[in-house]
């Protein structure tokens, strides 16, 4: 489980992380968002994901990818082109993956990252649970980024973007499997590509990167009048999770 706290509109505000048994604080907070929980709970609501379990072998994990994908992978590989992977984020990382993030969002129709979503970065980076990788090109030009929320054991994909015109290249699918290559030889055990919308979505990851699609559990709960009453008015525009699209 991996856990950050703030304020919101001076309310005591928690978010979890990857829970996988009952909550237990000392403190119990009027709001608290939690993502991807793995066993079901009646508070919250199922939503489907995929799941690439990396304790296999990597050849395993390689043979799972699609023919297609392993072609376009190799293509890359035969470029050079360099993966940078930051696990001690700074906040000009941050700073630079939140420009880069809204300077190529609009292709994909999605919103753009504000003050709240960097405040959660940065949460997240003094916790040791912020991931920061990109792609660069052999001009040393960014072609993608990933950022993920990383606890020891599971590595949840929370944003990625690419560099609008270059998604032709198969650029995001080789920092995925390189950043697949890293948390394996960490010892993760659970790679998730985070919240997906769509069905078509889900079954293009299964089919391209093998895996299993799985149930997860995600929400908000609260606890009082005023924070319902935050919820109700639409107020919790600027907490809306990560989109995966």
């Amino acid at each position: 489980m991996l856990q950050i706290s703030r304020k919101y509109f001076a309310l005591p505000f928690h978010h979890v992380y990857f829970q996988d048994k009952k909550y237990d604080s000392r403190f119990d907070p009027k709001l608290i968002r939690y993502t991807h929980l793995l066993k079901p709970t009646r508070q919250l609501q199922g939503q489907k994901t995929v799941h690439i379990h990396l304790q296999k072998e990597e050849k395993i994990l390689l043979n799972s990818l699609s023919t297609h994908f392993r072609k376009g992978i190799q293509e890359i590989q035969e470029n050079s082109w360099n993966v940078v992977i930051v696990d001690k984020v700074m906040d000009q990382e941050i700073h630079d993956f939140i420009q880069f993030y809204n300077s190529n969002r609009k292709r994909d129709k999605r919103r753009k990252l504000n003050r709240f979503d960097m405040q959660t970065l940065k949460l997240l980076r003094e916790k040791g649970g912020l991931l920061i990788s990109r792609l660069m090109d052999d001009r040393n030009e960014t072609i993608c980024y990933r950022a993920y929320v990383i606890n020891g054991e599971m590595a949840m994909s929370l944003y990625d973007c690419n560099i609008e015109g270059r998604v032709e290249d198969f650029g995001n699918a080789f920092l995925i499997w390189e950043n697949i290559k890293y948390f394996r030889r960490l010892g993760y055990k659970i790679y998730d590509f985070g919240d997906i919308k769509e069905e078509s979505q889900l079954e293009h990851l299964k089919e391209n990167y093998g895996g299993t699609i799985e149930t997860v559990f995600s929400g908000v709960i609260s606890k009082s009048f005023i924070s319902n009453m935050l919820l109700q008015f639409r107020w919790w525009r600027g907490m809306k999770g990560p989109i995966y699209e």
